[in-house]
């Protein structure tokens, strides 16, 4: 990572990070397959869907196009009593941006992600 990044900021973000990453590569594919796995949307990201509802990333889509979300909120930002499971690779659950501010889901229990497992 680039010292100026550093230097300006104090930190780098995730998105900051991404960019020196892929520019100090020139596009290779290990930075681009690092990128896709781990910055962009890692799992337990808060996220932003684009039909409104507020999840949390679960694990990296296989098609290698997006993540699974299950939702926290509905469309309208309330919190939804059921958890649903969206493909962000599908236009209509697309990621529209990561959430910075956790402070409307402080805790979000693993049971209501992931499921319970069986014993």
């Amino acid at each position: 990572m680039s010292s100026r990044v550093v230097a300006a900021t104090g930190t780098a973000s995730p998105q900051m990070a991404a960019r020196e990453l892929f520019q100090g590569e020139q596009g290779s594919s290990l930075a681009s397959t690092v990128i896709k796995t781990i910055v962009m949307y890692p799992p337990s990201d808060l996220v932003q869907l684009k039909s409104g509802e507020t999840g949390v990333v679960t694990r990296r889509s296989a098609a290698d196009h997006g993540a699974l979300v299950a939702t926290l909120s509905d469309h309208h930002g309330k919190r939804a009593h059921g958890t649903q499971h969206r493909d962000a690779g599908d236009p209509a659950y697309a990621i529209a941006a990561a959430l910075a501010d956790h402070s409307a889901f402080p805790r979000v229990l693993p049971e209501r992600v992931y499921g319970v497992l069986p014993p």
